[in-house]
Order: C-alpha cells, then structure tokens, then sequence
C-alpha cells in the first residue's frame, strides 16, 4: 500500500512538473509576441516623435494663447 502511495505522488509530481513547464513555455511565447508587437509600436511612435513633439508644441501654444486671452478679458473688464 505504501509502495503504490509512494508511485502515485510521484507520478502526481511528474504530471505537475510536465503542465509548469508547459505554462512556463506558454510564458515565453506571450512575451515574445508582445515584445515584437510593443517592440515595433515603440519603433513607430520612436519615428513618429517629431509629429508627437509638434502636436504638443501646437497644444501649449494654445494653452497659453487661452490664459493670454483670459487675462486679458479679466483685466480688460476692470
């Protein structure tokens, strides 16, 4: 009786390591496909900066052209 315990957990302990390393397998394939996704997003948006960049300028120029016209009307007001 003992013996077959004994088999059994090992037999257990083998199917557990067989599925870890098929979850570890199943890991590793996820992270490179999103690295090569991410990867070529990160290459696009890298070449598209200067885009990024003027959009942003053009952003707070019209921040600032808002307050500029905001304080104006205020003290335009007094």
């Amino acid at each position: 009786m003992q013996e077959k315990k004994h088999l059994f957990e090992m037999l257990k302990h083998g199917q557990m390591n067989v599925r870890n390393q098929k979850v570890q397998k199943f890991k590793q394939q996820k992270n490179k496909i999103q690295n090569l996704y991410f990867g070529n997003l990160s290459i696009q948006i890298h070449q598209n900066s200067n885009i990024i960049a003027y959009l942003n300028l053009l952003i707070f120029v019209y921040r600032i052209k808002g307050w500029f016209h905001f304080y104006y009307c205020l003290i335009y007001s007094l």
